[in-house]
């Protein structure tokens, strides 16, 4: 497997529980350990005691006894975890296993997207790989051929589920890729670990597993082997996770032919809990019963006391047990009610499926060949077709009467397959059937439009190294003429007895070129351009001649070859209009808004509208989905099909391929939406999604393209566009480079980009592209990234694969450059190296030279870093400071500190920085008596968590952010805050007191009010009386209440408080 989850580790899980709904609980857990490949590695299961009711002791074989001495689930839920934890969750119907699980979660507080996202299941696996297997594990492990003797037990479900997994990873490891491609391993959040350690009991007393010896579980394997319970399980996988998941549960509940009132309740609570309305449930229902009713004809014969046990189930379902009579009482007839006697299956015997069935007709088709039937269309080696309505006037059908091929009923076919299967072929002519259907048939093929060329090719010439039919004659030998090919021409007039045997095969030859043109104009683009491919053309490069006549005859919208096969096959909008003109009003709503719309409306909206139950608009939707099916099966629609596959396969734009094809553009009368919508909604195999054609989603396109790209991309996760185009199935760089771009990537300079989930990833791709360092700014502009450019500075630091090379220059890790941790760390790592070499020192000019070089600090700042903090600049030589730093700041003489409540205090305007959590420096005399080391930060205690502060860099003091502070406060920009180190005790931040309103003092010279301005300048209250005010001050300094009023001003101006000065001098000089 080449995809993101290559090796991952699997968590194997099976649960059992007292029911099916979120309400219930489990009983009993088992998780299997597997590595990448399926190996197992390991194994965990307990009992557990759910303390309330057990039902269905008889299926899971455990009572309440048994689990009394279990531990809870929250006992063993932290254990649990760690045993998913890093593993992909795996289980059969694991939407079951996982829901039940995320509700025992969710009851200890969990999140509910634990296990979201993580799950893989085994039952959907099985309907992907082997659809005839039916949905039960049983049924899954019969058909990889693994046995399970303890079904019903967690560990011994679990251990077989995880040799399912690993036959399906070595049998089909690309499926499983692709299943396993979106998901991710479970992983447990912070929350929810701290939640787990609340719930489960400490190491001092653990609450000891109580294991299920599988030696003395029940042997189910009767049970599971029972008639009813093998046909339950034989039922196909739908594909709609939410009624597989119903029905696996609606099997489980039918082992004992009852529903009793608890398992009634736990189904419609699981009902509800799968959003499956109560019309949706009866559907499903009918659709079981009918399905079971089929399958039992599977062994080839139904007894009278199997027919009761389909009938008890009926009647426990709430359905009609004449739907039980109607499909056991149909296999010995064929269309119009007749008998069909003695009709026996022989390998390599050629049926046909037509209509849509009770079990998928892609179930049916993998069964017959799996029986060595041949599986095709309608031909006259057919030995029977297989339809939903035996009386069906389908194109198939009318072709196998015409044929004399019988036309036999779903159950019919089942209970000739049981008889191959399991008795072996019988030694009676099929053919001897086929007067029973139609008696009068004489092989003639039939007219009108359901016989497609297709089919009368077929018919004509035979099937492909099949001698030919009777009545239609052997071509002799050939004598190649001039003009001859050397081919047998089986419509040569010598080797037909009549004109009318010579007009028939005239037609046929005629429908065939047809379609051989159409189909490869079609897949070519045009004719000419067939033609072209074909390589028919003359020495010199150009067509001969008189093929440029026929391709101009050909191409001549108003000529004779256009009206001919317009007349003669019609036309897609042509087809399309006559589908649309023969439906009724109701089945033109259920065409518009439920087929071909793009915002489909409900089957509820639909009814409502039309006046029927859900059900039967999906009948009607159903039926007009076949018959759109067979239309687009051959002639011009199916020619259109191929074309947009040939132009379009795995994904090109819409523009181009309607650029090919301008028809799709068109709007078709009454459809009201374009072509390309209609054929959209016709073919499963393509989607048009976003401007894109994609087979078959735009999704699965895209993990393609994933998948191609990381067998190309470097370690940074790079890829040239070139390379990708040259093995690409684009041959467009524009639009290559444009799907690139919906895919999610990033493409710069012929390059695209894959690792673009973070900052960081997109980081470290671009400089892969540009292969040398690059400013933040530079990434930032080349990266176009949407956040800002602060923001993706701060997500570079968190990359692996990035190192700073400078002051705001990063570059590749790998390339082995000297990271820049500082210009101070620089300088230690260079002064450090010339001592360790017998040097004294560096010297300053050398340093600056280098860093400035290598790094791009400027020289004043390697000067001011070489002559501070631990290093010593004398004689032009740089070393190591061996004299301890002291930090001898005056707390007296730094701006902004204050005597508050007998300390020295930062009186601190908040700023934007402040705000977004910004760290930033602080006088020093505010640290300087707290006996800070060079460079070693403090953490003070505060209300909030512990505080950092910090003296050294280039001699200056520092704390850490105070956002959450102010975030406590409600502080906003501009607003004053008071910030006190307790004599280094602890760290607070307090709000200081606002100007008040009634003051007008703005310090412009006008007395008494500016010296209320200057008291509140040093955090002192300006509503103090006006003869108090100069002593305020005079205290905020640290000075004597009755200080002179010149040492006041000088203690401001050796602050380099200018504004303060300032309003002084104009009030006192």
């Amino acid at each position: 497997m080449t995809h993101q989850n290559q090796g991952l580790p699997f968590a194997v899980v099976d649960v059992e529980t007292t029911g099916f709904s979120n309400r219930d609980r489990v009983l009993e857990v088992a998780v299997v350990h597997a590595d990448g490949d399926g190996t197992v590695t390991g194994r965990w299961s307990t009992l557990v005691n759910p303390r309330c009711h057990i039902p269905n002791t008889h299926v899971h074989g455990i009572t309440a006894a048994r689990v009394a001495a279990a531990p809870l689930f929250s006992d063993i839920a932290a254990e649990l975890v760690g045993q998913l934890e890093g593993r992909i969750f795996v289980a059969h119907n694991a939407p079951f296993d996982s829901r039940l699980l995320t509700a025992e979660f969710g009851r200890l507080g969990l999140a509910p997207d634990l296990l979201r996202g993580s799950a893989l299941c085994t039952l959907a696996l099985t309907g992907r790989l082997s659809p005839a297997s039916g949905r039960g594990l049983s049924a899954a492990l019969a058909a990889a051929g693994i046995t399970n003797d303890r079904a019903h037990a967690a560990e011994g479900d679990a251990v077989a589920t995880a040799r399912l997994l690993r036959h399906y990873l070595h049998r089909s490891p690309s499926v499983v890729a692709e299943m396993l491609h979106p998901l991710h391993p479970v992983t447990l959040t912070g929350e929810d670990a701290a939640v787990l350690a609340g719930v489960t009991p400490g190491n001092d007393h653990p609450v000891p597993l109580l294991t299920r010896d599988l030696a003395s579980a029940p042997v189910t394997a009767a049970r599971d082997g029972g008639w009813l319970n093998q046909l339950a399980t034989g039922v196909p996988v739908v594909g709609e996770p939410n009624v597989d998941e119903y029905l696996d549960l609606l099997a489980a509940a039918m082992l004992d032919r009852e529903l009793s009132v608890h398992e009634i309740t736990a189904l419609t609570a699981c009902a509800d809990d799968l959003g499956i309305g109560r019309e949706e449930a009866v559907a499903v229902h009918t659709g079981f019963v009918r399905q079971l009713a089929v399958l039992a004809w599977a062994d080839g014969t139904v007894t009278p006391e199997e027919r009761e046990e389909l009938h008890s189930a009926a009647k426990a379902l709430g359905v009609d047990r004449s739907e039980v009579d109607r499909w056991l009482d149909s296999p010995d007839a064929t269309a119009q009610g007749r008998a069909l006697p003695e009709l026996r299956l022989q390998p390599g015997d050629r049926v046909t499926f037509t209509g849509e069935t009770e079990i998928p007709r892609a179930t049916w088709e993998a069964r017959a060949r799996e029986a060595g039937l041949d599986v095709g269309g309608v031909t006259r080696r057919s030995v029977l077709l297989v339809a939903a309505d035996p009386d069906t006037g389908s194109a198939k059908a009318t072709k196998a009467r015409g044929l004399g091929v019988p036309v036999v009923t779903e159950s019919g076919f089942a209970r000739l397959l049981g008889e191959l299967e399991n008795t072996g072929s019988g030694d009676i002519d099929p053919r001897r059937v086929i007067s029973v259907s139609h008696p009068a048939a004489d092989g003639d093929l039939p007219a009108g439009d359901d016989c497609t060329a297709g089919d009368l090719t077929t018919t004509f010439y035979g099937e492909p190294g099949d001698p030919a039919d009777p009545g239609v004659p052997v071509p002799g030998p050939v004598t190649p003429g001039p003009e001859s090919s050397g081919v047998p021409d089986t419509a040569a007039p010598s080797a037909v007895p009549d004109g009318t045997a010579v007009d028939a095969a005239l037609d046929t030859a005629l429908d065939t070129a047809l379609g051989l043109l159409g189909f490869l104009a079609r897949t070519h683009g045009s004719l000419r351009a067939a033609v072209e491919h074909g390589g028919v053309s003359a020495v010199d490069g150009e067509l001969p001649s008189h093929v440029e006549a026929l391709l101009s005859r050909a191409g001549d919208p108003t000529g004779s070859f256009r009206r001919v096969v317009g007349e003669r096959r019609g036309t897609v909008a042509g087809i399309l209009g006559a589908f649309w003109r023969e439906t009724g009003d109701r089945d033109r709503l259920i065409l518009r808004e439920r087929i071909v719309a793009t915002d489909r409306a409900t089957l509820a909206q639909i009814a409502d509208l039309v006046g029927v139950t859900r059900e039967r608009v999906r009948q009607v939707q159903n039926r007009l989905i076949g018959k759109l099916t067979e239309i687009s099966a051959s002639g011009p629609v199916a020619d259109l099909l191929a074309g947009i596959r040939a132009h379009a396969h795995p994904v090109n734009t819409l523009e181009a391929v309607t650029t090919v094809f301008p028809e799709l553009a068109e709007t078709l009368p009454g459809w009201e939406v374009p072509l390309w919508q209609i054929l959209d909604a016709l073919d499963d195999d393509f989607r048009v999604d976003d401007g894109w054609v994609c087979f078959p989603d735009l999704q699965t396109a895209a993990q393609r393209t994933g998948s191609l790209l990381a067998t190309m991309v470097n370690a940074e996760g790079v890829a040239e566009v070139s390379a990708v185009l040259a093995k690409s199935s684009i041959d467009s760089p524009d639009i290559l480079e444009n799907w690139l771009t919906t895919c999610g990537y990033l493409v710069t300079d012929g390059h695209v980009l894959t690792r673009v989930g973070s900052q960081a990833a997109r980081a470290a791709a671009l400089l892969s592209v540009v292969g040398h360092p690059m400013t933040v700014a530079d990434m930032y502009t080349r990266l176009n990234d949407a956040k800002t450019e602060r923001s993706f500075r701060n997500g570079l630091a968190r990359g692996g694969d990035l190192v700073r090379v400078g002051m705001d220059s990063w570059a590749l890790k790998r390339w082995g450059l000297e990271e820049y941790t500082g210009i101070a760390d620089l300088i230690g790592r260079r002064v450090d190296a010339a001592v360790a070499a017998g040097r004294e020192g560096v010297a300053v000019d050398d340093l600056i030279d280098d860093l400035t070089r290598e790094f791009g600090v400027s020289a004043s700042s390697v000067r001011t870093y070489a002559a501070s903090g631990e290093f010593t600049s004398t004689g032009g030589t740089v070393r190591r400071r061996t004299e301890p730093v002291v930090n001898s700041a005056d707390p007296a003489e730094s701006n902004g500190l204050y005597m508050r409540d007998g300390r020295w205090c930062l009186l601190l305007t908040v700023t934007a920085d402040h705000l977004r959590g910004s760290g930033f420096t602080v006088p020093n005399g505010l640290t300087a008596g707290l006996d800070l080391a060079w460079n070693e930060p403090l953490m003070l205690p505060s209300d909030l968590g512990e505080h950092r502060v910090t003296w050294g860099g280039i001699g200056n003091s520092s704390v850490g952010s105070i956002r959450r502070h102010l975030e406590e406060l409600g502080c906003r920009a501009g607003d004053r805050v008071w910030i006190d180190l307790h004599d280094g005790e602890r760290f607070t931040v307090t709000p200081a007191a606002p100007w008040p309103a009634q003051f007008s003092g703005d310090g412009d010279g006008d007395g008494d009010g500016d010296m209320a301005w200057l008291a509140h300048h040093v955090g002192a209250d300006p509503s103090t009386p006006e003869d108090a005010r100069c002593s305020v001050v005079a205290e905020a300094l640290g000075l004597a209440p009755d200080a002179p009023r010149r040492k006041i001003l000088s203690r401001f101006r050796h602050r380099s408080d200018q504004e303060a000065v300032e309003v002084l001098e104009k009030l006192w000089m």
